[in-house]
């Protein structure tokens, strides 16, 4: 029941001192503010009221004041933990960055990093207060809603401790929406008696305080993204719908909005806000965000499934020149096809086509790596076309084209490859002796390379072979190599096709038993993994071997829900005819078992047609199908002179060998092969890959959603560095490490961690470790330190490899790895030096970070001038050198007439913030390679290379309205100038003087000078702008 504020106030006061956490959710804010502070005054501690920090960039900076003046003086570890520690001076310098204008051109990153340090020490400042805090106080948190998770769960285990010097007061307003996981939260301090409900008519919500500038805001959205937050990402973005006008904002802001809604699988809401992008993007002519916003359209069609849309929007891509190549693009969507849901392994007309074009492509430009590449994806998306004769020829020529590539390319890798799969087509066929003599060839490359994925891929292959042929002894020395093999492997899907030709190897054996183990572990490790498709075998054989065991054993009531299963899918997807032999087998089993013999009778003529037509050399088979025809039907009868018949006239074809004719006539029996393997062994290392697939797909996935994120930024975050410990981890440390966190200076948007443990910040332990690491230490096992032992649910080591250069520490290089195989040694060498390398890259990583920054003016974010001038050097040159093909360049000055009496009017930090602005706005309208820089005495230069003057004009007409009244269009500058008395608020005007460059040989600053002339021209007849045309005589 809802309580009165009375008496709310009534039970705060007799229960206070039983609860360190309180929280109420009330239509009146201040009057819940004035109950809590009445009592904090009785009791006679200090209050600070705080608004929930999850929506705006709010600095901790007054809070850390506030507790400075409170307690410092009487604990001076608190003193201590704020200011050697320099979360104050972080978030000092956010709020200086956010609102003094200290972001530096171009340098988005630099507040997203702000911002990934404010969402970490969000979650680790409530957990180091509530133990620092040497006295009572009371802590209020308004707009409690918008918690996060981690902050909840910190909240969760301060109820549980019950003692603290802090009280924490939750409020939450009902006028206000809330996250929807917030409601579980509310209903669990609703059960431990802390939370309460204030009845009253709703107030309508209060007047929100001034946003910060968009570019900040977009910017934490996209931090909020990177950390998967849609939710919060949407609720963000409708606060400041009122405040987006610009068609620049609103490109971001749809983009922004339309990946909140496709990564929460809101297909439709995200292509509406992809398309109301495309159409911002073409109102500015913007040709980078129209491929863009056209790319990811394609992707939320595919989805769907609407693979007419997303054809057409890739094709739309191509046909206006924004990507390189046709093949590019194709091959993008024909890659999302093949991983998308919707694709569900099924090969259709549609990607067919794609195929055949993006080959063309490939083949007329010479990209013969992507050729090789759709080829392999092609065959093996087709390999069960070798049932259908007209195909067959079409998988041969393919390989063949292969193979012959890979021989262009001279890559050994791609040649064994093309090796193997023409091995697996003629043992498909029936072609045994051809077909191990290209696994022989395909098995010496791999051993080369002694790439353990590799040699268990090829020996799968040729295991495959010996099943076809019924040489099970021979495929059981392969096979159980693999098994040997299964820990140091590392990759889940060589192991489940090792388990399922082991699995097929004892059907035909007739150890239907140890067969059904064998399926039904792999359909659990399949399970536990996620991995939906297996190559070379789909779900359709795998439940159609299943219900042939159960068949066998006669557990009628499994192969009815067997049965059941494949005929589902029968009905629903496409399915090979190698899947419709296997199903017409299963129904025939069924039939048997269910007595219905009329319906046996036909399925088992009809199966005898399709085995002719298509397979007839799979012995495993025919040996099933003889068994069964057999068995129905009598000698003599004219089932049984048919069945000869077509025995004949495979036999005068030569599509079935003597071997077979023998096997047919006569069923010989087979002996059971032996093989060693352990179902918990196997489900054991499916836990342990699903838990290393998790992290690396994770992995995987921020720094892609960081590189998408980062083109709305216009931030270039470069992946080299990445990629290249990526190559080194996995080229020279196991298959059983895997390489999940890089910190470096553990800056937050550098860890590409995934685990989320909800119980500690793995960061804050980490740091305080490698605090402690002595010189001598080059690697450190964390599962030894404090809180790690519980961060991964199987037996690990997780070690640190500080990135070292000299006594100077650069970052720290974490690694998991399997318990089961100990690091030795010499791995612990090759660690150490990989920290040495690393940490040099890391080192000259920086420099050229800070070189870049040397070119901006830190306040403003302009070019200086000096790097201007020199730039018009370069152009100068360019265009005397190349003056036929590139004869101009355009050079434009912007007078800011009253910008003197403004500085001194208002001061240093609004000037620099309306520049800040003021630059931003510039930039938005001008092309990336335009380059915008300030001059000490007030005006601003922009450099349009390669442009004439009648580009300049386009430009400003377009801005015309801002130049002629700039703090009039600059809304956040305007709200931040003071009221004046007499309400007459200072002015500030442009004008424009352009030099249009034509091969004259002027030096830089003659230019300059000239296009101030024209400025001041301008200004003297009172216009906006005048053009002066040098081009030499």
């Amino acid at each position: 029941m809802p309580l009165t504020v009375g008496e709310w106030r009534d039970l705060l006061y007799t229960r206070w001192a039983q609860s360190n956490l309180w929280a109420v959710r009330t239509p009146s804010l201040e009057s819940a503010k004035k109950a809590i502070e009445q009592k904090a005054t009785e009791e006679g501690v200090p209050m600070y009221v705080s608004r929930c920090p999850r929506l705006f960039l709010e600095p901790y900076a007054p809070l850390f004041s506030f507790l400075k003046d409170r307690f410092a003086e009487s604990k001076k570890d608190l003193a201590g933990f704020l200011d050697e520690s320099g979360v104050y001076s972080l978030h000092r310098g956010l709020f200086e960055a956010m609102y003094g204008g200290g972001v530096m051109r171009r340098e988005m990153l630099f507040l997203e990093e702000l911002s990934f340090e404010k969402l970490r020490l969000e979650e680790t400042l409530f957990s180091q207060l509530r133990l620092l805090v040497p006295s009572p106080m009371v802590w209020v948190i308004e707009d409690a809603q918008y918690l996060s998770l981690k902050m909840q769960h910190f909240i969760k285990e301060f109820l549980k401790e019950g003692s603290s010097n802090l009280k924490l007061v939750l409020v939450v307003r009902k006028s206000l929406g809330s996250f929807s996981y917030f409601e579980d939260f509310w209903e669990e301090l609703v059960q431990q008696g802390v939370a309460y409900e204030l009845e009253g008519e709703e107030m309508p919500p209060s007047a929100e305080e001034n946003l910060p500038p968009l570019p900040e805001i977009f910017s934490y959205g996209r931090v909020l993204l990177y950390f998967f937050h849609f939710e919060e990402t949407l609720f963000l973005l409708d606060k400041i719908r009122s405040e987006v006008y610009l068609p620049e904002d609103e490109i971001t802001y749809f983009f922004l909005r339309g990946m909140a809604h496709y990564y929460r699988r809101e297909f439709q809401k995200a292509i509406e806000a992809f398309h109301s992008g495309l159409e911002k993007s073409f109102d500015i002519n913007s040709e980078e965000h129209t491929r863009h916003f056209q790319f990811y359209l394609a992707l939320s069609y595919l989805a769907q499934g609407d693979m007419e849309q997303a054809y057409k929007h890739i094709y739309v891509v191509y046909h206006h020149g924004y990507s390189q190549s046709m093949a590019e693009t194709y091959g993008y969507l024909f890659y999302y096809l093949l991983i998308s849901g919707n694709y569900q392994g099924r090969w259709n007309r549609d990607l067919e086509i794609l195929v055949q074009q993006v080959l063309a492509e490939a083949e007329r430009l010479g990209f013969l790596n992507m050729k090789a590449y759709i080829l392999g994806v092609y065959f093996m998306e087709n390999i069960q076309a070798c049932f259908v004769v007209a195909k067959r020829e079409i998988l041969f020529r393919v390989c063949e084209e292969m193979i012959a590539l890979a021989e262009k390319l001279g890559n050994e890798a791609r040649l064994a490859a093309a090796y193997h799969n023409l091995a697996m087509v003629h043992s498909i066929l029936g072609n045994h002796d051809e077909a191990f003599g290209y696994y022989r060839k395909s098995l010496d490359i791999k051993e080369r390379f002694q790439n353990p994925v590799e040699l268990a891929q090829i020996r799968n292959g040729i295991a495959y072979g010996y099943i076809l042929a019924e040489k099970y002894e021979e495929a059981a020395g392969f096979l159980q190599q693999n098994i040997y093999a299964m820990r140091t492997l590392g990759n889940i899907t060589e192991i489940l096709l090792t388990l399922v030709n082991v699995g097929v190897m004892l059907v035909g054996t007739g150890q239907y038993e140890e067969a059904i183990t064998i399926f039904i572990t792999v359909e659990e490790m399949r399970r536990k993994t996620g991995l939906i498709h297996l190559p070379y075998h789909s779900n359709h054989e795998l439940g159609c071997y299943l219900g042939i065991c159960y068949a066998q054993t006669h557990q009628n009531l499994r192969l009815f829900g067997i049965y059941q299963r494949v005929k589902g899918l029968i009905e629903t997807q496409s399915h090979s005819a190698y899947e419709d032999i296997l199903w017409l087998l299963v129904q025939a089993y069924f039939y048997r078992e269910e007595k219905r013999k009329e319906e046996l009778k036909s399925i088992l003529q009809k199966l005898i047609l399709v085995m002719a037509e298509y397979r007839p050399s799979l012995w495993l088979l025919w040996r099933h199908i003889c068994a069964l025809f057999y068995e129905v039907f009598e000698e003599g009868s004219s089932e049984r002179a048919m069945f000869s018949s077509v025995i004949s006239r495979l036999k005068e074809q030569d599509l079935i060998s003597s071997s077979l004719v023998s096997l047919i006539e006569n069923l010989p029996s087979l002996s059971p092969v032996s093989i060693f393997w352990n179902r918990e062994e196997c489900l054991m290392v499916a836990e342990e890959v699903s838990i290393l697939q998790s992290l690396e797909q994770n992995l995987v996935r921020m720094h892609f959603l960081r590189q998408i994120y980062s083109i709305m930024a216009s931030t270039s975050l470069s992946t080299h560095l990445f990629q290249k410990i990526l190559s080194i981890v996995v080229t020279y440390l196991p298959v059983s490490s895997a390489f999940f966190l890089l910190l470096e200076d553990f800056h937050w948007q550098h860890v590409a961690s995934v685990n989320d443990t909800r119980v500690f910040d793995p960061l804050f332990v980490m740091e305080k470790i490698y605090r402690e690491i002595k010189p001598e230490q080059r690697v450190i096992n964390l599962v030894s330190q404090p809180y790690w032992e519980n961060l991964v649910p199987f037996k690990a080591n997780i070690y640190l490899v500080p990135l070292r250069r000299r006594y100077i520490w650069e970052g720290a290089l974490i690694l998991l790895w399997n318990e089961s195989f100990p690091m030795s040694l010499e791995q612990e060498e090759l660690l150490a030096m990989l920290g040495e390398y690393l940490a040099v890259q890391v080192y000259y990583k920086k420099l050229l970070d800070n070189l870049r920054f040397l070119n901006y003016d830190i306040t403003t974010g302009f070019y200086k001038g000096e790097e201007i001038v020199q730039q018009m050097r370069r152009e100068s040159a360019r265009t005397e050198r190349y003056g036929r093909k590139l004869r101009n360049f355009a050079v434009a000055y912007v007078m800011l007439e009253n910008f003197f009496h403004f500085r001194e009017k208002y001061g240093e930090n609004l000037s620099n913030f309306f520049l800040k602005r003021f630059r931003q706005y510039l930039e938005r309208s001008v092309r990336e390679v335009d380059m915008v820089g300030y001059m000490m005495e007030g005006g601003v230069v922009i450099l349009f290379p390669e442009s004439r003057v009648e580009s300049v004009e386009k430009f400003v007409k377009r801005l015309e309205a801002f130049f002629l009244d700039p703090l009039n269009e600059l809304k956040d500058v305007q709200k931040l100038i003071p009221a004046e008395k007499t309400r007459k608020t200072m002015e500030i005007h442009c004008h424009i003087g352009v030099v249009d460059y034509h091969t004259c040989a002027e030096e830089a600053e003659t230019l300059l000078h000239i296009a101030k002339e024209m400025a001041l021209r301008a200004r003297a007849n009172g216009t906006l702008m005048e053009v002066y045309t040098l081009k030499r005589p």
